[in-house]
């Protein structure tokens, strides 16, 4: 189905703040779960880096969702970023 008839995938990081959210626990306490700085969670988080498949692992595990899954909304996102550019860069031309 073409990307403008569906709905935009969702980047991992807002996932991941429901995850914690219901958890109660905050990027702090994820970052020291996982190993990753607090600053590397909150780029995570904000969509500012992609997932690597390791912090996927790392994440999940520390939240009890499937790293897989997290990786497929990852790709989803990064795919509707590019066809966004895409669209915007042929109105352009």
């Amino acid at each position: 189905m073409p990307a403008s008839r569906r709905e935009k995938a969702n980047h991992p990081g807002v996932t991941i703040l429901k995850a914690l959210a219901l958890s109660h626990l905050t990027q702090a306490d994820l970052s020291r779960a996982t190993g990753y700085s607090r600053k590397h969670i909150n780029l995570v988080v904000n969509a500012k880096v992609n997932l690597t498949p390791m912090c996927a692992v790392k994440i999940g595990e520390a939240l009890g969702i499937p790293p897989r899954s997290l990786m497929e909304e990852d790709v989803a996102w990064f795919f509707d970023q590019y066809e966004e550019i895409r669209r915007a860069a042929r109105q352009v031309a």
